[in-house]
Parts: C-alpha cells; sequence; structure tokens
C-alpha cells in the first residue's frame, strides 16, 4: 500500500558532505571575479545554518553600500585615467556606477582637448577604458539598451580623436614646412 502511495513533498536539505563541500568551494573561491560571490556567500550561510538564516544576514541586491563602493573605486581610477595612464576593468565592477561616474569625466575632457590639444592622452585613456567597461557589460550579458547614452558618447569622442588626430597631423606638415621654407630664405652661413 505505501509503495503505491505517491510522495506528498519533499525536504530540500544538504548531506554532511554536501555541506562541508559548499564551505571548502565558498572559501577556495572568496575573491574570485569569475564566481557571484552574494551567491557563494548565500550557499554557504545556507550550508553552515540554514537558509532563514542567510536571509537575514544577508545584504539585498541593491545595496547602497556596493554603490558607494563602486563610485569611490571609479573616482579613484579616475586620478590615474587623467594622469593619461590605462586602468583595467575588473569583471567585478558594476559597469552601470562605472561608467555614470565616468560620464563627466568624459565630456569634461572632450571639451577640454578642444582648447588644449596637449590632454588628448588624457581623453584617449578616458574613453579606452569607457570602452572596456561596455565590452565587460556586453560581455556578462547585459542589456545594452541600457548603456545606450554611454555609447553614444564615446563613438561621438572617437570620432572627435579621430579628427583631431588629422588636424594634428596637418599642423605638424605645415609647421615642417614653414621651418623647411625658413632655412632656405636664410643667408649662408647663418
Amino acid at each position: 500500500m505505501l509503495a503505491k502511495s505517491p510522495v506528498a513533498s519533499t525536504v530540500s536539505d544538504y548531506s554532511d558532505l554536501k555541506r562541508q563541500q559548499i564551505a571548502l568551494i565558498a572559501a577556495e573561491n572568496q575573491g574570485n571575479p569569475l564566481i557571484n560571490q552574494p551567491e557563494m556567500k548565500r550557499r554557504q550561510l545556507t550550508a553552515q545554518i540554514d537558509e532563514e538564516f542567510a536571509n537575514a544576514v544577508m545584504l539585498p541586491e541593491n545595496d547602497p553600500t556596493v554603490q558607494a563602493e563602486q563610485q569611490r573605486l571609479q573616482q579613484m581610477e579616475l586620478q590615474i585615467l587623467t594622469q593619461g595612464q590605462p586602468v583595467p576593468v575588473s569583471p567585478r565592477d558594476d559597469a552601470a556606477i562605472h561608467l555614470a561616474t565616468l560620464r563627466p569625466a568624459l565630456e569634461a575632457a572632450g571639451q577640454e582637448v578642444m582648447s588644449n590639444p596637449q590632454t588628448q592622452p588624457i581623453l584617449e585613456a578616458l574613453v579606452a577604458h569607457g570602452n572596456q567597461h561596455l565590452a565587460m557589460a556586453q560581455e556578462q550579458g547585459l542589456d545594452m539598451a541600457d548603456f545606450e547614452e554611454d555609447v553614444n558618447l564615446l563613438n561621438q569622442l572617437t570620432a572627435a580623436m579621430a579628427e583631431l588626430q588629422k588636424l594634428n597631423e596637418q599642423q605638424a606638415i605645415v609647421e615642417q614646412e614653414a621651418a623647411q621654407l625658413d632655412a632656405e630664405q636664410l643667408p649662408p652661413g647663418i
């Protein structure tokens, strides 16, 4: 009679071995950018105590602390980028927060380079960094429609930099020709 009765429900629980494996894997992969760290921590806490405990102590997904830390990190990166030095993008970077923090600096650098061409390396570093964030967002499968404003801005700046490069090359040719004409017009022996 019992063999023909359906099971009403099963209890989802980890065996002792499974709990130990989860705790070990969580410890080994702490800080690994290829692992979803909040989910790993949630599973570790669930395995060590229970799901109710994990839900009670874990911060919500859109935690303002995480947003503040991501903004602060991008601001520190901006200090390096404004010296014309490249800064690599991490898979743990929140592309939306980083690009929102980067956008005003991109706009300011784009305006500055028009009046001061010596700032072009700064603009190039900022644009490269922004493009890396976009590439990482695409690689992570994020909806690129959310980044439309950033894509447009970076495309405009890239086109402006190419145009500025052409103007710089033309100016160098004109200066070289002027120097050559001056040298030809000087009397011999001077």
